[in-house]
């Protein structure tokens, strides 16, 4: 499926595009509303070609082949993401969430980039390169495959977690980090990103019970 033509701003507002094969944006492709875009097809799919972003983006998102789906450029979804069980999301590329995002058993992440703004419900595996949050008030879930995370808005842990590679607080977004009286190994190295002489990323540890190790 190709989009390249003339703006779509007011023209996809609702309804749902059912995705067999690849995907490519050349330029205007402005989901909102309650628009979905579902990838369906039985044999891998991908997303190798965005000319447009982030002015061409997706509303809510929803992968539900599980041969998979590979994102392989900058891909913003301005609603919600779900990825269906035994369907799967890889690619090299980088991923933004707006919305929630939610995964069901037996479903997997690995994209290299993914970040998301708002709330997360994993069911599946989850094991991006690199995992941002840059939302407000987030609760990071516990138990799954972090490898590098970095926090842009505010996050607090919301159970036990380790990251094999890399914890940062963002520091030109002045990013806040909350142990939240978790337990959180980082396997590679905490940092405080810098943003002025002044200020910087921040890590919060007020309750007895937060162990960073």
């Amino acid at each position: 499926m190709n989009f390249d033509g003339s703006p779509t701003d007011t023209l996809l507002t609702a309804g749902t595009i059912y995705v067999g094969g690849t995907f490519r944006i050349g330029k205007n492709f402005t989901a909102t509303g309650t628009h979905q875009v579902v990838f369906n097809g039985s044999s891998v799919q991908s997303i190798n070609e965005n000319y447009d972003y982030p002015h061409s983006h997706f509303r809510d998102l929803r992968v539900s082949n599980v041969a998979g789906v590979a994102i392989n450029v900058n891909v913003l979804a301005s609603g919600n993401l779900r990825i269906d069980s035994s369907a799967s999301l890889s690619g090299s590329g980088s991923l933004v969430v707006n919305g929630a995002f939610t995964t069901l058993a037996g479903s997997g992440v690995t994209v290299a980039n993914f970040e998301l703004d708002s709330t997360m419900s994993v069911a599946g595996t989850f094991s991006p390169a690199t995992t941002t949050f840059g939302g407000l008030g987030q609760l990071i879930q516990g138990g799954l495959g972090y490898k590098n995370v970095t926090v842009n808005g505010r996050a607090s842990f919301a159970g036990t977690t380790t990251v094999s590679g890399n914890l940062t607080a963002g520091g030109s977004t002045r990013g806040v980090i909350d142990l939240n009286g978790q337990s959180v190994t980082v396997t590679g190295d905490y940092s405080s990103g810098y943003y002025n002489y002044y200020e910087g990323g921040t890590l919060i540890m007020r309750s007895p019970t937060g162990v960073l190790r």
